[in-house]
Formats: C-alpha cells, structure tokens, sequence
C-alpha cells in the first residue's frame, strides 16, 4: 500500500472520536490539496519541505496524535487548542544580538549609505573562538581600511539544518565606490594575514554577502 493511501486510509478510519471526521469532512479538500493526495508528481513529504500546509491543517495534525495516541478526548484537545495553541504563532523574523563593533562616524552625521551584509555559518564547537578571532584580529583591520562602522551579530533564533547561518558581520560605507576600491584592491599578504585568514576558514564559512543602499533614516 503506498503512503498517500495507507496516509488517507488512517486519517479517515479513526474512529476514536467524532471530532476527527467531523475536521476531517470540513477540510478534506484543503487536506487533499496541501499534502498532494491526488497528485502522482509530488506527495506527503514534498508538502512538508514546502511549508505549504495550512495552520489548520497543522492543529489538526496534532490532535489527532495526541487524540489517538495519548488517548485524549475531542473535549480535552478543544479546551486545549483554544486555550493555549490558538494563542501562538511562529515567529519568521530572525532575531539577533550585539557582539561588538565600532563606528568611525563623526557625532551629528548621516547615517551610512551603504551596508553589506555578510551571512557566516559558523562551526558550533568553535562560536567563542570565531568571536575572539572577529574582534581582536579582524576588527582592528577592517576599522583601518575605510569602513565607516562594522558590527558582529549573533543569530538567536531561526535554527536548522537548512537554517546555516548563525552570524552575520555588517560592514558600512558612504559610498559604493568605498566598497568596489576595496574590493578592486589587490595586495600581497603578508604570513600573519594568510595565517589568520586559514585559521577562519577553519571555523566559518561565508555563505554570501550583499549589497544594501539606504533608503531613508530618521533624524533624531
């Protein structure tokens, strides 16, 4: 028996509570279509990678676990749902802490035009040594080489395997021109530089880095 039937067979055949087809009936339409029943091209766990089924589709989904096996009642799991899951919802933005910087601005000036933000994937065992290396060897170069102000952040949620980035470095500049000479810029490094750009290596892994341009500020 293949898993869409064995699937569709399961959830309509529970005869533990008249709750379940009762949500069943209502919603087999929606059901059908977020989990690719009728469909031969994709199915069950193409619809969870997508992240297409419904919050209702969701909630029911888990009362019918701890319906059928926690054994709890179609009363029970209402009481639940209504008092505690319906007051939740998941949080997409990503979330992040200060773990230092610098800013070269002088006070009374315009913010920076441009920002390029630099996505890292960072070894877990090695977080508070990748830090370290940011702020005491890195840092210093990147407050010499005509950035207007650089921060290192810590991403505090939005975990996963296909979640990689757990820091992100954000480094500012007035004009586009700053970013495209330092980057046209190429210099002989020295063995201390190569050495501590492998040491990085080692630990990160910079997953992309882009471009952003002001589009307005508020002036206090």
């Amino acid at each position: 028996m293949g898993l869409k039937k064995e699937l569709a067979e399961k959830l309509a055949g529970i005869d533990c509570k008249d709750k379940i087809n009762e949500v069943i009936n209502e919603n087999r339409e929606e059901i059908q279509k977020s989990l690719y029943l009728n469909r031969k091209d994709k199915g069950v766990l193409d619809a969870v990678q997508e992240k297409v089924i419904s919050r209702k589709l969701l909630v029911f989904a888990v009362a019918t676990g701890l319906l059928y096996w926690a054994g709890l009642d179609a009363e029970t799991w209402e009481v639940i749902n209504k008092k505690q899951l319906s007051h939740f919802t998941k949080i997409y933005s990503t979330d992040v802490s200060y773990k230092g910087g610098f800013n070269n601005s002088v006070e009374g000036s315009k913010p920076a035009d441009y920002a390029v933000i630099n996505s890292m994937s960072v070894d877990w065992y090695r977080q508070a040594e990748y830090e370290s290396m940011e702020l005491k060897t890195f840092m210093p170069i990147n407050q010499k080489n005509g950035m207007k102000a650089w921060a290192l952040t810590k991403v505090l949620n939005q975990f996963g395997t296909e979640r990689k980035t757990n820091y992100y470095t954000v480094d500012f500049y007035d004009t586009l021109e700053d970013i495209y000479t330092l980057r046209s810029n190429t210099s002989k490094m020295n063995k201390s530089t190569i050495d501590a750009n492998k040491k990085m290596d080692q630990i990160r892994s910079l997953l992309s880095s882009g471009i952003f341009k002001r589009v307005d500020y508020l002036n206090k």
